[in-house]
């Protein structure tokens, strides 16, 4: 599951994958805020240009959280609305992300997409929703909000980056965790991701040497919950 920032290299390099991949990947476009230079509509109308050229053939989930907490100039839609009335109009399959700690604007937003077409929604989580033991009560007031049940709802238990993290503690931490989602058996995908890509390549040097990077998945033996849902177990395209 690459996790992209929606810039130009990001949505060349969901152009140029092999169309035998292409088949096994849900991209996370996660758009960056706009520059200076920029404004809000401006990032969303680009991001949706390149990707009507790059990903025609999938869905994405579509994550906002970045452009939510920009200044919205008065007047204008939420960018979650925003973002996908412009991908409906070109066509594109987008699938809304939200978690459940995201603002009650946010949440309205994903709830006016998902009432309007049959996209269904993905919830992001990460370790620190699970430090509540009221985890399960959060995800079924989201799921009660939207008017969602689990089987249209994709989970994406993200950990974000895992290079310090031993194997093994890195195993028994997703075994943990994923025991810990409701309806465990219900939801339409469940996806486990992490990375090691470093922050910064700055202590790198010269990258053409290679940039140290462990996969997650060599720390998940037997870690696939006998659900018999759709669900991998791999590496974040670059830092979440």
């Amino acid at each position: 599951m690459p996790v992209l920032k929606g810039k130009k290299g990001d949505i060349a390099a969901l152009k140029h994958l092999k169309s035998d991949s292409r088949a096994l990947v849900t991209p996370v476009i996660e758009l960056s805020p706009p520059d200076n230079n920029s404004t809000i509509t401006r990032r969303i109308s680009t991001a949706i240009g390149g990707l009507s050229q790059a990903w025609t053939d999938g869905s994405f989930f579509a994550d906002l959280k970045w452009l939510a907490s920009s200044p919205v100039v008065e007047g204008e839609a939420h960018p979650v609305l925003s973002f996908a009335k412009l991908a409906r109009v070109n066509f594109l399959r987008s699938i809304p992300v939200t978690s459940i700690d995201r603002d009650p604007a946010y949440q309205q937003a994903t709830r006016d997409v998902v009432g309007g077409n049959d996209s269904g929604m993905a919830s992001r989580l990460v370790p620190d929703h699970f430090e509540s033991t009221d985890v399960a009560v959060f995800i079924d007031r989201l799921l009660s909000f939207v008017s969602l049940g689990p089987s249209m709802v994709d989970v994406v238990l993200d950990f974000g980056s895992v290079s310090t993290v031993g194997a093994g503690m890195l195993a028994r931490m997703m075994r943990e965790l994923v025991s810990g989602l409701p309806h465990l058996t219900e939801w339409r995908t469940l996806t486990v991701a992490g990375g090691s890509f470093p922050a910064s390549l700055v202590a790198v040097g010269n990258a053409r040497k290679g940039v140290p990077y462990r996969d997650p998945q060599r720390g998940l033996p037997g870690c696939s919950p006998s659900t018999g849902l759709p669900h991998v177990f791999g590496p974040l395209g670059g830092p979440s």
